[in-house]
C-alpha cells in the first residue's frame, strides 16, 4: 500500500504532478463558473468605500480631536 498515502511528500513525483495538474484544471472550471462584476459595478463599489471609509476616518478624527481637547482642558485646572 506504498501509493495510497495520504502523505503528499511520499507521493511520487508523477502522482504529485498530476495531482497538481489536476488541481489546477479544476480551479479554472470553478472560475469560469464565477459570476464576475462589470467593470462599472467595480468602480461604483470601490468609490463607495473609499467614500465609506473617508467618513469614518473624518468621524474617528473628529472624535480623537475632542477627546484631546478635553484632556488638555482638564489636565489644565
Amino acid at each position: 500500500m506504498a501509493g495510497s498515502s495520504t502523505n503528499p511528500a511520499s507521493a511520487p513525483r508523477a502522482e504529485r504532478q498530476a495531482s497538481l495538474a489536476r488541481y489546477l484544471r479544476d480551479s479554472r472550471i470553478e472560475l469560469k463558473k464565477v459570476n464576475w462584476p462589470t467593470r462599472e459595478q467595480v468602480i461604483n463599489l470601490t468609490l463607495v468605500v473609499v467614500v465609506v471609509c473617508v467618513v469614518i476616518a473624518a468621524f474617528l478624527g473628529g472624535l480623537d480631536y475632542l477627546f484631546a481637547s478635553l484632556v488638555k482642558l482638564l489636565a489644565a485646572k
